[in-house]
């Protein structure tokens, strides 16, 4: 379906940036980016202009510094916020030693467009000893083409000739930016994803659509984290919540065994029952997993029998730490799982909150 091509094309683009970082420092990484950027952009409808509302981090640009914040080996932290009824915006630079850039702009346009207009630049240093404040000369404008925005992520391309050309497709004449909206640092989301599971069910998909778009998963992050234990916190998956919503149900597990190429997820009960799926596991760049059931058995009050083992798909880890999965399966069901190494027992969300 549309939407799962644009989750696809999504996630692509989330893995190229997390593994080329702000600027491409050699045409593979350029291209890797650009090319993911487009199918992207080529998969989904225009977003209204509203949803540009709020702050964005930039994560990715090829413009040169200032615009991407990356000069030479140094980074400084570049973001941009929008207020749409207001139709202004402020780029600002943040760096050491009380290091803050801030450049204020006007806008008009739609959905499709905006012609920006630069208004003023502001920079301050040493924690406010030195001070400068301008304003930019009246005409100075840019022109960006809202390529493609969702809540959590946004690709810009913007002239670098005014705006006085009307460019359809990417060119040397536009610049391309990443950003992604600024809802916090990966671990004040991962906390309030866990907060969420326990009081507010409602907010969870926003929260893992927002920790995916700022901490995306890197295909070394995979290989090393991925073997593990899991234990399931929170999932939209019928099947699984029909069996876990069971006042017996002890939990569901998944154990990855990448050296065996095995996945076997496990649903237990406190009378001993049981329902073990076995399945073969294998890893797909850039972050997906795909797998085929291979055995079924289940065990009820002490009496096993084996149930034929039907279905395949894959399943994208849009999240992973040391001790956090969060995926996406083909189906679209969203899953949030306990990690720990395969000898390590698992804890309760109470408990991973007040660690």
């Amino acid at each position: 379906s549309r939407r799962v091509v644009e989750s696809d094309a999504k996630a692509a683009v989330l893995e190229a940036i997390a593994t080329v970082g702000r600027v491409a420092r050699d045409p593979a990484s350029l291209g890797r980016v650009e090319a993911a950027c487009s199918a992207l952009e080529a998969s989904a409808t225009k977003a209204p202009l509203a949803a540009l509302d709020g702050r964005w981090r930039v994560a990715f640009a090829t413009a040169p510094f200032p615009s991407s914040g990356v000069l030479g080996p140094f980074e400084l932290e570049a973001s941009q916020t929008i207020d749409v009824e207001r139709a202004s915006y402020v780029n600002r630079l943040a760096g050491p030693l009380g290091l803050d850039v801030a450049l204020t702009a006007s806008f008009e346009g739609d959905e499709e467009a905006l012609l920006v207009t630069f208004e003023s630049l502001a920079a301050r240093a040493l924690f406010g000893l030195i001070a400068v404040e301008r304003p930019f000369p009246p005409g100075v404008t840019r022109r960006w083409r809202l390529a493609y925005t969702d809540p959590d992520l946004r690709i810009v391309r913007a002239s670098v000739d005014g705006g006085r050309r009307v460019v359809s497709a990417a060119g040397p004449d536009e610049a391309l930016f990443v950003l992604t909206r600024d809802l916090g640092s990966a671990g004040s989301l991962k906390r309030k994803l866990l907060d969420a599971i326990q009081s507010d069910e409602r907010s969870v998909p926003s929260l893992i659509d927002a920790l995916a778009a700022t901490a995306p998963p890197r295909r070394a992050d995979l290989d090393r984290l991925l073997p593990a234990s899991y234990k399931v916190l929170w999932t939209t998956e019928a099947e699984l919540l029909a069996f876990s919503s069971r006042s017996s149900c002890t939990g569901a597990f998944q154990t990855v065994d990448a050296a065996s190429s095995r996945l076997r997820n496990l649903i237990d009960f406190d009378d001993g029952s049981y329902l073990s799926v076995t399945s073969s596991c294998e890893p797909a760049p850039p972050t997906r997993v795909f797998f085929e059931f291979s055995a079924c058995r289940a065990n009820f009050r002490g009496f096993e029998f084996d149930l034929p083992p039907v279905g395949s798909g894959f399943f994208d880890v849009v999240y992973i730490d040391d001790d956090l999965r969060v995926s996406k399966d083909s189906r679209g069901d969203l899953q949030v799982a306990h990690r720990r190494p395969l000898s390590a027992p698992h804890e309760t969300v109470s408990a991973i909150l007040s660690s």
